[in-house]
């Protein structure tokens, strides 16, 4: 599905710093069944639980603007919506709904990636009770179109990167897989250099 047909956990850096967490994609409206499902129960309980695991995952709103519109600037303590209540969430709830965390660049702690990491794990199960795993929506059709699943195998995966000479963690891996099957279209950037013996540089891969 593409990205901006769908929920996104992101990571975005810009000129005034770094934010990360929960949106929803550009093309999704107030009426869609991934926005107006996250009221019901059973994923409201996993929203509320992301929200009371991370104290400083903070719910934005913005309303009067695309999600999309401003990924130049950071929100901002001043814009965030204040949780008393249950009602709150509700109130506030739509498809320019955020959950994120983010810091100004004179303020990124040493252990960024830790909270990065930690944030978008603790989403992650929201996140996937949004997905309509049972169907995929076609932009260019009117019905939605049926999944076919396949098995996934990572020792297949880290067999041929050992193969072709790249040895890495399984924890890497399974973060690259995790995000081709959340968005078919990862960069991977770097310094030029060697990876275990073997020539490497920045290169783009696409699913």
């Amino acid at each position: 599905m593409p990205a901006s047909y769908s929920p996104q956990l992101y990571i975005l850096i810009n000129k005034e710093g770094i934010k990360f967490g929960f949106c929803y994609g550009h093309h999704i409206d107030d009426k869609n069944e991934m926005v107006l499902s996250a009221l019901t129960k059973e994923k409201f309980i996993l929203l509320k639980k992301s929200l009371d695991n991370d104290k400083d995952l903070c719910f934005f709103n913005s309303a009067n603007e695309e999600v999309t519109a401003r990924p130049e600037k950071l929100f901002g303590k001043d814009e965030r919506i204040i949780i008393k209540t249950d009602k709150d969430i509700v109130d506030n709830w739509s498809s320019s709904s955020l959950l994120i965390r983010e810091f100004y660049k004179d303020n990124i702690p040493e252990n960024i990636e830790e909270i990065i990491q930690n944030t978008l794990f603790n989403l992650k199960d929201f996140f996937l009770s949004l997905l309509p795993i049972n169907k995929i929506i076609n932009k260019n059709e009117s019905d939605p179109q049926p999944l076919t699943q396949i098995h996934l195998d990572i020792n297949k995966i880290k067999a041929a990167l050992n193969g072709a000479g790249l040895h890495t963690s399984d924890r890497l891996i399974l973060r690259l897989v995790g995000s081709l099957l959340t968005k078919p279209f990862v960069i991977l950037t770097g310094l030029f250099g060697f990876w275990q013996n073997k020539a490497c540089s920045s290169f783009l891969l696409c699913g």
